[in-house]
């Protein structure tokens, strides 16, 4: 009998005497073998399979490693699957091609070697040709390197560090720091300590020390860090120390950094400390007993732990303080300074100290422990001011003064008074304020004044002159008057009244005074010596010796005169009679003295002396010329140029009455002579061609009409001239004529008409005329000569020739000589309202502030136009519908409806005058260009039109008017964006705030945030918005703050809103569910095996998960919305691998997005048996031909051996024989089989 592996089936087939025949099998599928590893990544993976892979960790996902290829002798397509380690299966994924029967190894998720319990992994394989061959291999061993991905965490932050102040050398004084480097490969570190402030001499550091921890946690760090000297809880109380980790060495290492916060605890070695000193306070005089005057407040410096503080006075400086502290209370316990007595500040203990003293307020721990009192005890100042009421009276020093003055004394000049004039109020400040006044019996009194006038607590008085013409000894001898001192900022108006009397002194006050204010006499010319000429008087008021008064004479001929000085009697000083130029009327007709007046006192008084001398007789009547000439046409009775001899004579009438006659002579009969204007008449007329001498001479005498007259003859000459007799006349002498000044050429403007008394129809009588002048090309005669007509091309304009025109004409005979006349004529231009008006200069540019008021010319004096015509009336008028703009930059700026041009300005038709009616706006436009229309409503013409146009070129300056402006803002002045709530701070957001000032006068602007935002900061200079503490969108999606920018008076406000966006910051979490499970292999398609559920804390999509499954999808599928996994393939547990399978469930949130965030979990399904294999022999046929007829019944013929790959009762299996298709049945009858052993064989023969 043979023997078989116990796990095999046995079966021991006894053939007696017969072939046991089986049916043949169908021949078995040949199963895929593993061919190699190709294609590797190797910035990433390293091989070969057949050794070890390295991988290297953080490769990114969807990254293809390298690639799995098989070999199938049927060329049947391959599957691979990756079985056995779920870390693998989490970490890795294939992309399988079946019919090249590869696969490519995919990076699935996250690879962290730190992660990772080994960095040694199997990747087993699973290879599956789907022909009944499923093989468990090949299996890649898989290592997993280290990179220095991980930068180093400080443990067990924060680092908080408290050390008593004053101390030093003690466990407390010493800080450790630890730090960890998740990277599995060791590395060095460096720690720094750095404090920002002034306490880095402060610490010292030891050495730091690394020890390893386990291969997921890293390498730790530890450093100690040690105080060098001790601290003050009074001076600082924390100290923030970062301590910097530099991974060594530090090129392309990662660093870190913490803060140790340092606390000082406080200890008892600080004295109290008074709050708000020193302290200042004033109290009223008379202020009630109780009255609040100060409240001292203290506290203990050791804030941490500190004592009560009892207050107390200080007395101990002097006598003085101790008086004044005694005056009030202080409450040990509150520190109220009340008022404890009566406080008068005009007590001589207040004013001793000018009533503002200190007083010294200790302040004392309470403690049961006694303290040194250096830091137990302080103190400070109180300073008190005592503060007036009005309770005193201004008083003068007396009540009765005297005083002199010198009459006439000068206004301002002070009296001298017997005593010193003082008054006094001992209040203070506007309580001591009066004023000085002086009065006579209850009314102003003007002849003296007081200085001052007003005075603050005390004053000297002095009384002045006001009036010095009242200061006459002669008229009064002393004045009485009162002044008054009294309040003028108080209520009450408290007064007192001093008498004063001022007695008036003597002086030389008066010059003398003439009786009359001039004096006049007369004498004759060439009077003797010792002529009595008159005589001057003079009083002086003045007593004694001042009013004693001398005469004397003075003036350039004084000497010729001599005055008593004491009668003031006037005579002749001279012999005028013998030298008669001394006193000659004709040389001196009046003589101008002066009359001196002095008194003893030197005072004097001038009056003016007048002496005329009276005429005599004394002078010749003188001819002013030695010979007259003349000249006289033939019958004529007057000569061409009037004849008149002239004489003089020095004396005064009647001695210089001068008569005119003429010495009779041949010639005298033609002529004779006015005996008192001395001209030459023509009495009888001459025939030039009878006289044989044609020059007449005559003798004319001029006599005057003295006592004794005096006579003088001078010659005249008279010519008789021959000539045309007649001269021509004008009909008129003046022609008076009017034209309009648009007259054109030969516009008649005046008819001459004249005549020529000559014989008719001889030359000498006929006439013609010509313009001799005044006709400046304007004006000439027609072809007939006898009308004045307008000349050709000429104008009479009325403004460049004027109104009137004045023409010569001359009328000529045609005699020899040729006789003529002339006459005028007056030519009027009227003027015609024919000229346009015109602006000079036609623009005109003028500047303006923005903030002018309304209705205020904009330019005075106005612009206005120029109309040269007298009766012009001109009209003004905007052409508002034509004004423009500029800005700044000379850019043309158009009108609008908020702000339109022609609704800006107004005019007055009348006179020009442009005025603002609306506020202008220079940012708006600060260049604006405004046409004035001007038509003259008189016009007289139609042409030319008379109207004109003139520019006011407007520039507006700048004033502070306008708000700040932000730039690129939304509407409603906002701004809106999104932020991710993934984004780290300190970050400088996509919002950069941009403003403006339309104000040119801004000069800088600043930025800011209202209220303060935890989140966000903005830089005031730049406007940049800067993220600074980490957002979340589970917790709150919107931000709004406000946003400002000034100009340093303007404050515009916008608002930001930002919008936290979503992002996947969470990986979804499974719950828990059951693994393994169990299901029967024959379990119907569709069957729901599991339902799985994930969760993920993000929000929206991000928070929305979805199902796949990434291992195990051949025979399972999973719902992606619902996690529900279903079978989809028949599950067949006979099979290898078929008794289980391992699916990797993945969740994975966002779906359809690219930010995506998975997670895995494995779920083992095992596939519980049916008994669905039939048994299968070791051979399809077993032939038996050498049995011999002699072996016995029982003789064991063969062993036969079956498999069947169910399992547990399903596979137990027993024997039977069968006959075969024809067989007699006698046959088996030969044979019989038995089952000695039915255990199961799952790897059959």
């Amino acid at each position: 009998m043979a023997v078989v592996a116990p796990s095999r089936p046995v079966i021991q087939c006894v053939i007696v005497a017969l072939v046991c025949l089986i049916a043949p099998s169908q021949s078995q599928n040949t199963a895929p073998t593993f061919s190699q590893c190709s294609g590797f990544n190797t910035a990433y993976a390293t091989g070969p399979c057949s050794s070890l892979v390295q991988l290297k960790e953080e490769i990114p996902i969807d990254t293809v490693l390298f690639t799995l290829e098989a070999a199938d002798s049927e060329n049947d397509d391959v599957e691979f699957t990756i079985i056995g380690d779920s870390t693998l299966i989490y970490m890795l994924k294939l992309v399988t091609n079946k019919a090249a029967r590869t696969a490519n190894v995919v990076v699935n998720s996250r690879i962290d070697r730190e992660s990772l319990s080994s960095a040694l992994l199997t990747l087993q394989l699973r290879m599956n040709d789907f022909n009944g061959n499923i093989i468990n291999n090949p299996s890649i061993l898989i290592f997993i390197n280290d990179i220095n991905d991980n930068s180093p965490e400080f443990q067990n932050l924060p680092y908080r560090w408290e050390v008593p102040e004053n101390t030093l050398g003690t466990s407390q004084t010493s800080f450790n720091v630890s730090l960890i480097d998740k990277d599995v490969t060791v590395t060095t570190y460096k720690l720094y300590y750095v404090s920002p402030d002034a306490s880095s001499g402060m610490f010292n550091q030891t050495y730091y020390s690394s020890a390893a921890l386990t291969s997921q946690s890293g390498h730790l760090y530890t450093s100690t860090v040690s105080l060098l000297q001790s601290l003050d809880y009074e001076t600082t109380r924390f100290y923030q120390v970062s301590v910097y980790a530099v991974e060594q060495p530090t090129s392309g290492g990662r660093n870190t950094t913490a803060d140790i916060v340092l606390n000082v605890l406080d200890q008892q070695d600080t004295p109290p400390i008074f709050d708000g000193a020193p302290y200042v306070a004033s109290v009223t005089e008379n202020a009630l007993v109780g009255t609040l005057v100060a409240t001292i407040t203290a506290r203990d410096g050791d804030r941490g732990v500190p004592n009560p503080v009892g207050y107390y006075f200080d007395t101990s400086a002097s006598s003085t303080v101790a008086q004044l502290a005694a005056l009030f209370s202080l409450d040990n316990t509150t520190g109220r300074v009340e008022v404890a007595a009566s406080i008068d500040r005009e007590s001589a203990l207040i004013t001793s100290v000018y009533a503002s003293f200190t007083l010294t307020v200790l302040a004392v721990e309470v403690s049961g422990t006694a303290q040194p009192a250096n830091i137990s005890t302080t103190s400070t100042s109180l300073q008190i001011t005592v503060l007036d009421v009005n309770d005193a009276t201004p008083t003068f020093g007396q009540l009765n003064y005297n005083a002199t003055v010198l009459e006439n004394t000068a206004i301002g000049i002070p009296v001298t008074l017997l005593t010193t004039c003082t008054v006094t109020d001992s209040d203070e400040k506007d309580n001591s304020v009066f004023n000085l006044t002086v009065s006579q019996n209850g009314s102003t009194f003007g002849v003296f004044d007081v200085s001052p006038t007003s005075a603050t607590g005390s004053a000297t008085v002095s009384v002045r002159v006001a009036d010095s013409s009242q200061l006459d000894y002669e008229t009064v001898k002393s004045f009485v008057f009162e002044i008054v001192a009294r309040e003028t900022k108080t209520a009450a108006k408290l007064s007192s009244t001093a008498t004063f009397t001022v007695f008036l002194l003597d002086a030389n006050d008066n010059a003398p005074e003439f009786n009359q204010s001039k004096y006049t006499y007369s004498i004759p010319e060439n009077s003797p010596n010792g002529t009595i000429v008159g005589q001057v008087a003079a009083t002086d008021r003045d007593s004694g010796s001042y009013g004693a008064i001398t005469f004397s004479l003075g003036g350039t001929n004084a000497n010729k005169f001599r005055i008593d000085p004491n009668t003031g009697l006037i005579r002749v000083n001279v012999n005028a009679d013998s030298d008669l130029n001394l006193l000659d009327r004709e040389t001196y007709p009046v003589m101008l003295l002066s009359v001196q007046a002095m008194d003893g006192g030197g005072l004097t008084r001038t009056v003016q002396l007048e002496i005329s001398l009276e005429d005599r007789n004394d002078k010749t009547p003188t001819f002013q010329r030695t010979v007259y000439e003349g000249s006289l046409y033939e019958n004529s009775l007057s000569f061409d140029v009037t004849v008149q001899v002239a004489a003089t004579d020095l004396d005064l009438s009647p001695n210089n009455i001068i008569s005119y006659s003429l010495l009779a002579t041949n010639s005298s009969y033609y002529f004779s002579i006015n005996n008192a204007t001395g001209v030459l008449t023509v009495q009888h007329t001459t025939d030039y061609e009878a006289l044989g001498n044609k020059t007449l001479y005559l003798w004319a005498v001029a006599t005057d009409h003295g006592a004794i007259p005096l006579s003088s003859t001078t010659e005249i000459r008279i010519a008789i001239n021959d000539q045309n007799d007649k001269t021509p006349q004008c009909s008129q002498d003046v022609y008076n004529v009017t034209a309009l000044e648009t007259a054109n050429f030969g516009t008649v403007i005046a008819t001459l008409a004249g005549s020529d008394g000559d014989s008719p129809g001889s030359p000498n009588s006929q006439i013609f005329f010509r313009i001799v002048a005044g006709a400046g090309d304007r004006f000439t005669l027609d072809v007939e000569g006898t009308r004045v007509i307008v000349e050709r091309g000429a104008t009479l304009d009325y403004v460049n020739y004027g109104s009137f025109h004045n023409l010569t004409v001359g009328i000529f005979d045609r005699g020899v000589p040729q006789l003529t006349s002339s006459c005028l004529v007056y030519v009027n231009v009227i003027d015609v309202n024919n000229q346009a008006p015109y602006f000079n200069p036609i623009a005109s540019t003028i500047t303006v502030s923005e903030g002018i008021a309304l209705n205020t010319a904009i330019m005075t004096p106005p612009k206005t136009a120029i109309d040269v015509d007298s009766t012009a009336n001109l009209s003004y008028s905007l052409l508002s519908h034509l004004i423009t703009g500029r800005s700044a930059i000379g850019a043309a700026v158009a009108s609008t409806s908020t702000y339109n041009f022609s609704t800006l300005f107004a005019i007055d038709s009348n006179n020009g005058t442009i005025v603002a009616l609306s506020a202008l706006d220079r940012e708006k436009a600060q260049e604006l260009t405004i046409p004035i229309f001007v038509t003259d409503l008189n016009a007289a013409t139609p042409t030319p039109v008379q109207t004109a146009t003139g520019t006011i070129v407007l520039t507006l300056t700048d004033i502070n008017n306008k708000y700040p402006r932000f730039l690129s803002v939304g509407p409603a002045n906002n701004f809106t964006l999104r932020l991710s709530e993934s984004s780290e701070p300190p970050l400088a957001i996509n919002l950069k705030l941009q403003a403006d000032d339309p104000d040119t006068s801004t000069t800088s602007l600043t930025f800011g945030i209202s209220p303060a935002s935890s989140y966000f900061s903005i830089d005031s200079s730049t406007g940049q918005v800067t993220l600074i503490k980490k957002l979340d969108y589970e917790s709150q999606t919107l931000h709004i703050f406000h946003a400002t920018v000034s100009d340093g008076l303007q404050v515009t406000t916008a608002t930001v809103s930002i919008e936290v966006l979503n992002a996947n910051t969470y990986d979804p979490v499974f719950d828990v569910f059951t693994s393994p499970i169990a299901y029967l292999e024959s379990s119907t398609l569709g069957t729901v095996v599991a339902t799985v559920h994930a969760y993920d804390n993000d929000s929206g999509a991000f928070g929305v998960v979805e199902y796949a499954l990434v291992s195990g999808d051949t025979f399972f599928s999973i719902q992606p919305s619902t996690g529900q996994i279903t079978l989809k393939r028949a599950l067949d547990r006979d099979v290898s691998g078929g008794d289980q399978h391992i699916l990797v469930v993945q969740a994975i949130d966002n779906p359809g997005g690219i930010d995506r965030r998975q997670s895995s979990r494995q779920m083992i399904v095992n596939v519980l048996d049916v008994n669905d294999c039939p048994p299968t022999f070791r051979s399809a046929n077993y032939s038996y031909t050498r049995i011999r007829e002699s072996y016995q019944i029982g003789y064991e013929i063969d062993s036969l051996g079956a498999a069947d790959k169910d399992a547990g009762i399903n596979s137990a299996l027993h024997y039977e024989l069968t006959g075969m298709p024809g067989q007699s049945a006698k046959g088996l009858d030969l044979f019989n089989v038995t089952t000695i052993n039915a255990t199961t064989d799952t790897t059959p023969n």
